[in-house]
């Protein structure tokens, strides 16, 4: 009589050969012969297999290079046999004879890469010790491997083709994960439906109809999806925490989204193979499968997901640590001048590390606000229309930005919406004060969402008898400090008070750890390890600011009307406005008179007693004449003074010319000239720019300080320019700009 383990391959032989009636005798016998020997039935889980017997693994099984190439052999060639299978049938049954040729490769694809004799993998159900557990662990990583490999493939080129959604607000990154998912999906869905046609096969014992081929292809398509689920958490970026919490982490979600994803996709098998009928679940051999599945899909997203946490914790970079130092310098300020304990990290507390990170939040993200300010109309979305397209996508990322930087744990500003908003004002000194704000936003949300407690005893302190004040939710502390009491003296009456005293020695023993290794509240340790460094440093020699030229532009302004007469200033608004009396006369068929001020000073005292100008309005007006009004308030005093002069009539005696002309003529000869001697200072200056940007001798420190002392020359000096100009020339001095370059170029 032949032997349990004969039986065993020769059931292995017929399965892989698809001789379905042999493999069924074979296994009903092998069942007889356990049941006659006392042995429940302890069936080998593979996917699209048959229940097998209990694996007996000798010494020749011990797991070496060998056999480890066996099982990623077997998953290949597994993986490319189904899929295959998948595509013959396909076409079979949805296409006929169109297409024979195809389906004729196709089989003769799966027919060369068919196992003709399966590598059997000890259950994990089964294992009699933890090196039975390893063993079999590692042997389900081997054998998966070329699946998760395809999986991994199809996730990676589906996320890269669908990146370009990223830019859509709101939705683009969901639609670049469903893109990665999607490949995912693709990528095994040809090996689900390979493993369900012989899964139907061997239930129903025939091929599957038109109708029932949708039902596979359907249900191949959702387990396709389910297995890509581990994808997005494997190829992750790098993680906000440490590597150890990073890896268990990923290991812990590894394990228990793969196991559960794993055993979805069993019972998907199992039911479609069976109608959709949920009593095939109730058979022992297929809860044996279920279980069985549960724990190997345990064991392969463990594993892989613990070693992406090793990949994905990589050492900060320059900037990152730019960007710590100046926030640990900001919380370090903070905490001296409130007097807070960086220590004291209880979520109650209004003077410890908590206190210290909300401060620093509000802090920056006023910052931002006011500098937001500054940059409006570079910023925002011209409303015009003028905006090219880049621009207008640029200014919609740098909109997304400023909304990440101001939550302090939902978000972080993006590459891309960072590079953005470098783009539309990273040339101005403001601007660099926002990119500034960003990164240390981000280090600020990376510090928050690690968590306040470190060391030992962040994991110590659930043995607390009272309960932590430590966490997010003030409502769920509150709530702990009133449940673990309780709790722990329920535990104490079982163990006659015995369970106090572990609670609170575990307790106290990470405590008394943390209080040696500094390690307990992760704002002070960072404080400490980054307070020293270099911060991010932006000079407004380098980058110009545009709230200075701003100021300085305006002042100019007010130096210069400050100089004219109210009355006589050539671009006046009282100038423009005589010319538009006149040409409005001319319109109404009227004929032209002489207009003085006092026209317009009766027009301008009356629209005020009626409260028709603005307070806007009425404060251009009072400007000294060179300024300018809104051009209501001009058309508004126009059609006053028109109505008050309607019926006033050319006088013989007004033989007087209109006022201001001789002004007019000799302001305009005067502004002529000025503007000649602007355009001669400008080239001067352009000669000058030149020399100063070839001068290699030239430190860049003061070749900086030199390019903004003539960009502000370039602006109107005002009515005393030697004296601005030597007041330029002492700040470069002051500045540290020695005197011989200051004589050559200023």
């Amino acid at each position: 009589m032949a032997t349990i383990q004969q039986l065993s391959e020769a059931l292995q032989n017929a399965h892989a050969a698809g001789d379905v009636a042999a493999a069924q005798q074979l296994a009903q016998t092998l069942q007889q012969i356990q049941q006659q020997q006392g042995a429940s039935p302890q069936p080998q889980v593979a996917p699209g297999s048959l229940p097998s017997i209990k694996v007996d693994r000798s010494q020749d099984a011990d797991l070496s290079a060998g056999r480890v190439g066996s099982l990623i052999k077997s998953g290949a060639y597994d993986f490319v046999s189904n899929t295959a299978d998948a595509v013959a049938t396909g076409l079979d049954q949805y296409y006929g004879d169109q297409f024979q040729g195809a389906e004729d490769i196709a089989r003769g694809i799966q027919e060369d890469f068919e196992i003709k004799q399966r590598v059997a993998i000890k259950p994990l159900l089964e294992a009699e010790g933890m090196a039975d557990v390893g063993q079999s662990t590692l042997e389900y990583l081997a054998q998966s491997s070329p699946e998760m490999a395809a999986v991994m493939g199809g996730y990676a080129a589906g996320s890269r083709a669908t990146s370009p959604l990223r830019k859509i607000p709101r939705f683009g990154k969901i639609l670049n994960f469903m893109g990665g998912l999607t490949g995912g999906t693709v990528a095994a869905v040809g090996s689900f439906t390979g493993r369900n046609l012989d899964e139907f096969r061997q239930v129903q014992g025939r091929e599957p109809t038109k109708d029932e081929m949708d039902n596979v292809v359907g249900t191949a398509v959702v387990q396709s999806a389910l297995n890509s689920a581990l994808a997005p958490l494997v190829m992750a970026g790098r993680g906000g925490g440490s590597m150890t919490i990073e890896v268990v982490k990923r290991a812990l979600q590894g394990t228990a989204l793969e196991g559960s994803t794993e055993a979805a996709q069993e019972v998907l098998s199992v039911l479609q193979a069976n109608n959709f009928d949920p009593n095939s679940l109730d058979d022992p051999e297929t809860v044996y499968r279920l279980k069985e599945s549960f724990l190997a899909g345990m064991a392969v997203g463990g594993p892989i997901s613990a070693a992406s946490g090793v990949r994905s914790v990589t050492k900060p970079t320059a900037n990152e640590d730019a960007a710590n130092a100046t926030l640990a310098q900001r919380l370090d300020q903070i905490a001296s001048a409130n007097g807070y304990n960086l220590k004291d990290i209880d979520k109650m507390s209004t003077e410890g590390a908590r206190e210290t990170v909300d401060a620093a939040h509000i802090q920056i993200a006023e910052e931002l606000k006011q500098l937001r300010t500054e940059l409006k109309t570079r910023l925002q979305v011209d409303k015009r229309g003028v905006d090219d397209f880049d621009t207008v996508m640029d200014k919609i990322e740098a909109a997304v930005a400023f909304r990440q930087a101001r939550n302090k744990t939902k978000s972080r500003v993006g590459q891309q919406e960072y590079d953005a908003v470098e783009r539309l004002v990273g040339d101005t000194f403001e601007g660099q004060q926002i990119l500034k704000k960003f990164r240390e936003m981000n280090a600020l949300t990376k510090l928050h969402n690690d968590g306040y407690q470190g060391g030992l005893s962040k994991f110590t302190d659930q043995f607390g008898i009272f309960g932590s004040g430590i966490g997010y939710d003030k409502g769920m502390v509150a709530m702990e400090r009133l449940a673990r009491p309780v709790l722990s003296g329920g535990l104490a009456l079982q163990t006659g008070g015995a369970s106090l005293a572990g609670q609170a020695a575990a307790q106290a023993t990470g405590r008394v750890v943390d209080a040696v290794t500094g390690r307990r509240s992760r704002v002070d340790r960072f404080v400490n390890q980054n307070v020293g460094g270099d911060p991010i440093n932006v000079s407004p020699f380098e980058f110009p600011s545009v709230r200075t030229q701003r100021q300085m532009e305006q002042a100019a302004l007010e130096e210069e009307e400050a100089s004219l007469d109210p009355r006589d200033a050539p671009m006046g608004w009282r100038n423009v406005l005589f010319g538009q009396l006149q040409q409005s006369r001319a319109n109404m068929g009227l004929p032209s008179i002489v207009f003085d001020n006092s026209d317009i000073d009766q027009a301008v005292s009356e629209l005020r007693e009626e409260g028709a100008l603005s307070e806007q309005d009425l404060a251009d007006i009072n400007k000294p004449a060179g300024g300018r009004i809104s051009n209501l308030a001009l058309r508004k005093i126009t059609n006053r003074v028109n109505r008050n002069t309607r019926d006033r009539t050319p006088s013989p005696q007004q033989s007087t010319p209109a006022p201001n002309l001789e002004q007019q003529t000799r302001d305009a000869a005067r502004e002529a000239a000025i503007q000649r001697g602007i355009e001669d200072n400008r080239r001067a200056l352009d000669g000058l720019n030149e020399q100063v940007q070839n001068d290699n001798d030239m430190s860049k420190a003061d070749k900086a300080k030199i390019l903004a002392a003539m960009q502000e020359m370039r602006l109107d000096l005002g009515s005393d320019p030697l004296g601005k100009l030597q007041r330029i020339m002492r700040d470069l001095l002051t500045s540290g700009v020695p005197q011989p370059l200051v004589d050559k170029y200023v």
